[in-house]
């Protein structure tokens, strides 16, 4: 069938519904697609860019980890377009226990990406939506494994990040999981966090003070107590002025916005953060409030179901433009990426750790650390931390573990009363944590001496006074009528 035949068969396929496949996209909060049907939108999308044995190939480069959902898809979606043997083939290899995991190049042999070099002008950022051929272009280099240039991610991010996302959502959808099946690299990460956070509603901190935000990426699967939460209120009780961005508990049973809820402390609007922050030495920012852009995101990150790289933006994206950093990540290969992105964005001095399987620092065993310092004769300096040398005594991950918003506010509330409360694995840790933030605030002269800083405070019960005044001028700030 000529390849113009192919669209018009493939678009009179979607418009009478003949697949099941459909989409109603009234706004761009509106789209809602069911990941197994979103498969083989994406492939009828593909058919119309490529060959269709291009397309099934590619499907199946940036799906080895969706076997079951790409299986049910294409056994009961055939493909009447002559790919048919190549589908069954692909629904057997991708159900076979054998087959590869994510990342691997091995099963591929009969059938490697067989896209071909496309290029595209990537402009600068415009009112009209990703053309054919500029999708294409990025679609073929990510099936290629290809790293995107920096100008060719901000273009991509431009556009995902915006209303012109709705009127594409397969295209964004098959872009996001080929960046992710690939594996983001630090310039990808960087253009993105770079983007996203150009259209954040920046708050702005009048004294000209750094901001500190100690944060993990979640995604550690541990459910451990608020960690980084309780660091950062510790690390402002100790001098350091904390800029604390989150959200609610996505991977957990309590994000830093559900336990700072039950702390007393309410969601503040943009205009009320930097007034809190000067009163109370700490100040959170809820995500959804600064981030109007990520409502464009989200109906296909909902419909794909599946990791991108807005999974990991989070913490990159303070609306201070913090400038000190402790960021935990869920995995050793974001470590190196994290560090160079915060080099990219300008932190001054930063730490990004990871530690036995968590994304914050702990004495379970020794953390893995990339130390970012601006204008350093070494800005990049990666090397393990053992908590012996620090002087935090050893832990369990059974005795960091939590429970719901209200069980961890009541845990925390008890170490930070000081005194005998703030011994044990709880407080050693938060307060290890708390040193790291204090040492790259300038505070302290290393984490050593960062964790024997906070140690002391915790034990002193002055950190549940900081705790309790941020609650009061927070609530102040919330009850104030509306202009």
């Amino acid at each position: 069938m000529p390849h113009g035949e192919k669209r018009q068969a493939a678009q009179s396929r979607g418009k009478n519904n003949q697949t099941g496949v459909k989409i109603k996209k009234k706004d761009a909060t509106q789209t809602s697609i069911p990941f197994p049907k979103v498969v083989m939108l994406v492939h009828v999308e593909l058919s119309l860019l490529l060959d269709p044995k291009d397309a099934c190939s590619l499907l199946l480069s940036c799906t080895r980890s969706l076997r079951q959902c790409v299986r049910d898809a294409i056994a009961t979606e055939a493909r009447r377009d002559g790919t048919g043997a190549v589908l069954a083939e692909a629904a057997s290899w991708v159900s076979s226990p054998g087959s590869p995991r994510l990342g691997s190049s091995a099963g591929f042999s009969s059938h490697q990406p067989l896209v071909k070099h496309v290029t595209a002008h990537f402009a600068q950022p415009d009112n009209r939506a990703m053309t054919t051929m500029e999708l294409s272009a990025l679609l073929a280099k990510l099936t290629r494994r290809e790293d995107l240039t920096d100008a060719e991610a901000t273009f991509a991010v431009q556009h995902i990040a915006s209303e012109k996302a709705a009127e594409n959502p397969v295209g964004v959808g098959v872009l996001l999981a080929l960046l992710a099946a690939k594996g983001e690299s630090a310039a990808e990460v960087a253009a993105f966090a770079k983007h996203m956070r150009s259209e954040a509603v920046a708050v702005h901190v009048s004294s000209g003070r750094p901001t500190l935000d100690i944060v993990g990426t979640g995604g550690d699967g541990a459910h451990t107590v608020n960690l980084s939460t309780a660091a950062a209120v510790l690390a402002a009780s100790c001098g350091a002025l904390v800029a604390k961005h989150g959200n609610r508990s996505v991977s957990s049973r309590s994000g830093s916005a559900d336990v700072l809820e039950e702390l007393g402390v309410p969601m503040l609007k943009p205009e009320q953060v930097a007034p809190c922050l000067e009163e109370a030495q700490i100040a959170f920012m809820f995500a959804p409030n600064f981030h109007p852009a990520m409502r464009h995101v989200a109906p296909v990150r909902k419909a794909i179901g599946v990791r991108s790289v807005f999974n990991i933006l989070g913490p990159l994206l303070n609306p201070t433009g913090c400038k000190r950093m402790v960021i935990g990540v869920y995995t050793p290969d974001l470590l190196d990426v994290f560090g160079e992105v915060l080099l990219a964005l300008g932190v001054e001095h930063g730490l990004v750790v990871h530690c036995a399987g968590l994304d914050e620092l702990n004495s379970i065993g020794p953390a893995d650390v990339v130390e970012v310092r601006q204008g350093a004769e070494q800005p990049l300096r990666r090397y393990e931390l053992r908590p012996e040398d620090v002087g935090v005594p050893a832990v369990t991950l059974e005795q960091l573990k939590g429970g719901d918003a209200a069980e961890n506010a009541a845990i925390l509330r008890k170490v930070f009363s000081g005194a005998v409360h703030s011994e044990g694995p709880v407080g050693d840790t938060i307060a290890y944590n708390a040193g790291a933030g204090l040492y790259v605030y300038g505070l302290a002269d290393s984490i050593k001496s960062g964790y024997e800083m906070a140690k002391k405070q915790l034990s002193s019960g002055k950190a549940l006074a900081t705790l309790d005044k941020w609650a009061q001028v927070a609530q102040q700030l919330h009850a104030q009528p509306q202009l």
